[in-house]
């Protein structure tokens, strides 16, 4: 047993997100979390839970990433 839960090792839910910031921007001086913000938590929970990376896929407007890929 490696302290992990024994769990199925195929992921039998998709997961979906609108998009991938962290922030919006406001004229508040303060942070407001984004669908980013929610995905990266839930990563690092699963990850730290299941000892795997939780598959997902991310729609919305485009990354960096994209970006780069568009270039080449």
């Amino acid at each position: 047993m490696n302290g992990f839960i024994d769990i199925s090792e195929t992921q039998s839910v998709e997961l979906y997100y609108a998009n991938n910031d962290l922030i919006f921007p406001s004229e508040i001086n303060l942070p407001r979390f984004a669908a980013g913000s929610f995905k990266e938590c839930l990563d690092l929970l699963f990850f730290k839970q299941f000892g795997r990376e939780l598959k997902s896929t991310i729609y919305g407007k485009p990354s960096i990433l994209t970006f780069q890929y568009a270039q080449k």
